[in-house]
């Protein structure tokens, strides 16, 4: 009898730890994550890294970056030249971009520090540190260049990044 009353007590602190019978779709979502899976893109919508990306992509651009808050910056690569301007609400910097290999740059200055990107074919992906592996891929990192149409596919998004002005952009006009 013990062991039944012990399975029914299990049982039952189980289903209360679960949350009850409610079925999981029918569950309200967390504030914010259905809005964070509509900013950001899956998988399937990035364009891949490559592993050769400095040499082989064309990447002289400006790609746009949307913050989860709508705040919009730009970074301008120019691969002749070499050189980088990154513009967000907070300031700007430009100067010399570094080579680290042939998958990978560093910009020094991006908002008071150094950022390390990979690059892809219209997007470059800025890394979580100047070890990452060059096909680290973060949507929540990833830079879009707003000229690059992404290739029709399964899952693939074919639009450009809109690059109307944000309202922060627009307040200081």
């Amino acid at each position: 009898m013990h062991r039944f009353a012990l399975a029914l007590v299990a049982s039952l602190a189980l289903v209360s730890a679960c949350g009850g019978e409610e079925p999981m779709q029918d569950r309200p979502q967390k504030a914010g994550l259905s809005e964070l899976a509509i900013k950001q893109p899956a998988p399937g919508q990035m364009p891949s890294p490559s592993a050769e990306g400095v040499d082989s992509v064309n990447f002289s651009g400006t790609y746009t970056f949307i913050d989860l808050d709508g705040s919009r910056s730009t970074l301008t690569l120019d691969k002749d030249a070499g050189t980088y301007e990154y513009v967000s609400p907070d300031g700007s910097s430009s100067g010399k971009y570094r080579r680290l290999d042939a998958s990978r740059i560093a910009i020094a200055d991006l908002k008071g520090s150094v950022g390390y990107f990979s690059i892809a074919p219209g997007a470059v992906y800025r890394l979580s540190g100047p070890s990452s592996p060059f096909d680290e891929l973060d949507p929540a990192r990833m830079y879009r260049r707003s000229d690059y149409a992404v290739e029709a596919g399964p899952g693939v998004a074919t639009s450009p990044v809109d690059t109307s002005e944000s309202p922060v952009e627009s307040r200081g006009r």
